[in-house]
Formats: structure tokens, C-alpha cells, sequence
């Protein structure tokens, strides 16, 4: 299975968290946990994991232990960082925002760093988004770029009714659709 399916996958098992009636021959929760499972042995961007912690915090089902302990690493070494390109952060953001929903005493302070590094290194006094936070790929952002960094700066204002990050998405918002 390519990596790609996993990922689209846990796009629309996220969908289906907000269907009514999932019908009685999708098994949300094992199919959930196999495409986890996956996200250590194939190789998927960054995004796969804050993909994964959304799903799972909005169907309500756990990562495994070992997802988890590799979200973990990746977040707590804040050097790691330096290579999250837009989507990457962007979905990262969404993920652990949407967990601190769950448990707010684990994941609200890597919430709140995680935003303060969006703000510090991606937004651009233009009030649009870089693409990365270092190097020569910084400048070159796409519209995916904005949308993924506007998403999480909604999502992050929302948890914690931040009323800044919610005007830097505004604001992108509103360039965007000049």
C-alpha cells in the first residue's frame, strides 16, 4: 500500500467522525488503528501524524503507544522543527489542538509553543505565511501554504479563544481573496 493511502485515509476516516450513521460494515475503529499503525513503517511526511491526532481526537480513538511516543519525539525536540515545512506545522497545529480538546493538560502547552513558533517563523508582515521556517524554500509559498497555516491559527484561536491568531487568519483570510 502506498504511503499515500494512508494519509487518505485518515482524511476521510476525519470526515466520518462528522457522518450521522457510519454504516455497520465500516468498522471505523480497526480500520482507524490500521492505518496508524502504518504511519512508522512507511515513509509519510510530517503532516501524517497531526492527520492521525485529529482523526483520532475527533472519532474519539487513541493512537497506539508507539505513534504516539514518535509524536512525542518529534515535538519535544524543538530542532525538528526547523524542517516542518507549511503543512507539516499546519497540520501538526490542527492535531494537537484537537487533542488538548480531549486533554487539555497535555497538549495545551505544546499548543501554545507550537503557535508561538507558526507566529515567530511563518507569518509575514504582509499578513501571509512562509513556507518554511528557514532556508532558501521559505519565500516560495503556495495557496496550500496559507491554507494549512490559516487553518491552524483558526483552530488554535478557537481552543483558546485567542482573538489574535484568529485576526492572523482574517487577515490571510482577506488576502487571499484579493
Amino acid at each position: 500500500m502506498p504511503p499515500s493511502v494512508v494519509v487518505s485515509t485518515l482524511n476521510v476516516l476525519l470526515g466520518m467522525a462528522r457522518v450521522r450513521s457510519v454504516p455497520r460494515n465500516i468498522n471505523l475503529p480497526e480500520t482507524f488503528q490500521q492505518n496508524v499503525r502504518h504511519l512508522l513503517t512507511m515513509p509519510v511526511s510530517k503532516y501524517a501524524f497531526g492527520v492521525a491526532l485529529w482523526a483520532g481526537a475527533e472519532l474519539g480513538l487513541p493512537l497506539t503507544d508507539d505513534v504516539l511516543h514518535h509524536i512525542d519525539g518529534m515535538l519535544s525536540d524543538k530542532r525538528q522543527w526547523r524542517s516542518f515545512r507549511a503543512q507539516d506545522l499546519g497540520m501538526i497545529v490542527v492535531g494537537v489542538v484537537a487533542s488538548a480538546k480531549l486533554d487539555r493538560k497535555k497538549w495545551s502547552p505544546m499548543a501554545n509553543a507550537l503557535f508561538a513558533f507558526l507566529l515567530d517563523r511563518y507569518y509575514s508582515p504582509a499578513g501571509l505565511f512562509f513556507d518554511a521556517a528557514f532556508g532558501p524554500r521559505r519565500r516560495y509559498a503556495s495557496f496550500a501554504t496559507q491554507t494549512y497555516l490559516l487553518l491552524a491559527c483558526y483552530s488554535y484561536g478557537e481552543l483558546l479563544n485567542d482573538e489574535r491568531a484568529i485576526a492572523f487568519a482574517n487577515t490571510c483570510t482577506r488576502k487571499l481573496i484579493l
